[in-house]
């Protein structure tokens, strides 16, 4: 989808002001036709993340999100999302740093257990009251 499709389904949204601020992400020399950054320095930078509207695993994906207890804040949760003319819009805050995919592994944070993060949404969602139940 061409960069103007997209700014046309901000209008009429609190991200009405970012039209005009779009950049298409690239990763590895692809370049994503469904993930923008956007914003500047006074709106602040975000990632919009678009999808189709019966795209089964998104939505369901959003429905989980909303369950999360996430007090600690250690996910990056999304700021909106806009459903409009087939599309969901999913925007979260822009993260800064370094992408280690080919080099500067070495600085990217190595955590004890391999499965810590699966672990963290774990503790944080089960309840002793739901102790039995086999996610916990």
């Amino acid at each position: 989808m061409e960069i103007f499709e997209v700014e046309k389904l901000l209008i009429g949204t609190q991200y009405e002001p970012f039209i005009g601020t779009f950049q298409r992400i690239s990763l590895k020399e692809y370049l994503y036709d469904n993930l923008f950054k956007i914003g500047n320095d006074d709106l602040g930078y975000f990632v919009l993340k678009l999808r189709q509207e019966d795209e089964r695993n998104v939505i369901s994906s959003l429905n989980l999100l909303g369950l999360i207890n996430d007090s600690d804040k250690f996910m990056n949760d999304y700021s909106g999302i806009i459903e409009r003319e087939g599309f969901i819009l999913i925007i979260s805050e822009w993260l800064k740093g370094i992408q280690p995919i080919d080099c500067n592994r070495d600085v990217a944070p190595k955590p004890d257990l391999p499965f810590f993060r699966q672990a963290y949404k774990v503790a944080r969602n089960c309840q002793p009251s739901t102790a039995n139940n086999s996610a916990c």
